[in-house]
This record gives structure tokens, sequence and C-alpha cells, in this order.
């Protein structure tokens, strides 16, 4: 298996859904896949998996998904169910869940707790509220079937106002109405 930190991620977020209990599909695990690479990416300058993302109808999706699903089930790691959704006769909700212990997982500490908080927040949710969480500005503007253009995240949102930023706009604000009265 190639791409190693992909083969982990989805394994850990399998398993822990599993131990937690909580129903994971196949929007779920790629809701919590997405969320924890860009949360990665704001901190530290790249993503968790190093994964191209492609703009699907639910969300952002990695490109090769099916195929790494389908490696870590014929290796033995996982296996999935596939299950009819309510929302059609040709639609399915894939439900996933580890069948073994022994892959070894190379995550950090600090990568395992970002990918926690977005497994406590999406498997608490519907797959729906998860999904429509993904569709957000720069997800509007990139063109169906796309790749999603990661680096775009690092400058999506304004950064905060703090009271320095406060205090020099109405300085400048002032030496402006100075100005205009003069």
């Amino acid at each position: 298996m190639q791409n190693k930190k992909i083969y982990s991620v989805i394994f850990y977020i399998i398993k822990t859904c599993q131990d937690k209990n909580y129903k994971l599909g196949a929007v779920r695990l790629n809701k919590i896949i997405w969320n924890s690479d860009i949360s990665y990416l704001k901190e530290n300058g790249r993503t968790i998996t190093e994964e191209k993302y492609a703009k699907r109808q639910y969300g952002p999706v990695v490109f090769s998904m099916p195929s790494y699903i389908r490696e870590l089930t014929l290796n033995g790691y996982i296996d999935f169910a596939n299950k009819i959704s309510n929302y059609g006769e040709n639609e399915y909700k894939m439900t996933l869940y580890s069948v073994k212990n022994n892959f070894t997982v190379s995550l950090s500490s600090n990568e395992k707790q970002i990918i926690d908080n977005f497994i406590n927040k999406i498997c608490n949710q519907t797959a729906q509220e998860a999904s429509d969480d993904t569709h957000d500005n720069v997800y509007e503007l990139t063109p169906d079937g796309e790749e999603m253009p990661l680096g775009a995240y690092l400058f999506a949102e304004p950064a905060p106002i703090d009271e320095k930023d406060i205090t020099e706009a109405k300085r400048t604000i002032e030496q402006l109405s100075i100005k205009s009265n003069a």
C-alpha cells in the first residue's frame, strides 16, 4: 500500500468510530478526512494525508478513496456493507467498520487529536449536515469533478480582529476626518 498515511487515517477513523459505536458511512468518512486535513493545513501548512480532493455532489472527496477502501478490504483490514439509503432506489449508504486490529497506524498525537475532534463532531451530525458544512465559498467556486484548491483555505477566512486592529482603524478614521475637514 503506497501512501501509508491515508491508509492510517482511514483505518484510524473506522476503528475509532467502531469503538465508540458511531455509525460511519462514506459521507461521514470523507468529511472527517476533509475537515481534519483542512484544519491541519491551516495549522501546519500541509495536510495530514497529502491527498488531492475532488468536488463531488456531497462535498470534497479524496480522488482515490474507492481504491483505498478496496485495498484495505482486500488486505483484510476493513470490511463494508452497502445498504440502500432512504433517499432513493439508486443511492447507497456505505457502512464501514474495521475487522482487524493489526494495522499499524502511523499518526502523531496531534494528528489523532484533530481527527478525534472531527469524529466526535461529524458523527453527531446527520450525513446531510456534515455534507452541508463543506459547501463553503471555495467549494461553490470549484467546478464539479475538479480538484479542490487546498491552498485557498490558507486565505479563505479573514484574520481575527483584535484590540490593536481596532485602535489602528480608529486612528486612521480620525486622521482621515481631520484631513477632510481641513
